[in-house]
């Protein structure tokens, strides 16, 4: 589930920060890391600046 907090700091960090949701838990990360291998099929959900 996405919360306030996710999208709080979606909004107030500066390095490109992209909302996923790997293993099905939202989680709030630098663009660059969407297709590391930390996250293998992770679900780009929006990044800040689109929001």
């Amino acid at each position: 589930m996405i919360a306030g907090p996710q999208v709080r700091e979606l909004l107030e960090r500066d390095d490109d920060p992209v909302l996923m949701l790997p293993r099905g838990r939202a989680e709030v990360a630098p663009a660059r890391e969407t297709d590391s291998e930390r996250s293998p099929g992770a679900l780009r959900v929006v990044s800040g600046r689109e929001l």
